[in-house]
């Protein structure tokens, strides 16, 4: 039960991370699942906070996956995707973590940076 809440709480801050809408997650979880999420709700920017501070790798690979998320959404809604909701919040992780990497991304640096990203983190876990 333990690896179980871990895991809960490991795929909300991965959600918070990039930037859903926790209360979207919420609305579209059945129980238990619903009232799990909705007690571990205000520790997610905590333990995001934690994770990001803690682990540089963790860090470049969000801030990446948010910059092409805006690209691609950018080059989808043109100025409309300025005005959503979503944007703001992967605009304030961004504000908040990009400073470390201020070298654009594009497609093929970032999959060269997941899958570098995938190897390092099956070696943690060995």
């Amino acid at each position: 039960m333990e690896e179980d809440a871990a895991d809960l709480l490991a795929a909300q801050v991965a959600n918070y991370l990039i930037g859903l809408d926790i209360d979207e997650v919420i609305a579209n979880s059945t129980e238990p699942r619903k009232s799990e999420i909705e007690r571990i709700r205000e520790q997610l920017p905590v333990h995001a906070a934690k994770a990001m501070v803690n682990d540089r790798s963790t860090r470049e690979v969000v801030v990446a996956t948010l910059r092409m998320w805006e690209s691609s959404e950018f080059m989808l809604h043109g100025e409309s995707w300025l005005q959503s909701d979503l944007h703001r919040r992967l605009n304030g992780l961004l504000a908040s973590y990009s400073p470390d990497f201020p070298e654009e991304i594009n497609p093929a640096k970032y999959r060269e940076m997941v899958h570098r990203y995938r190897e390092e983190c099956g070696k943690r876990a060995r």
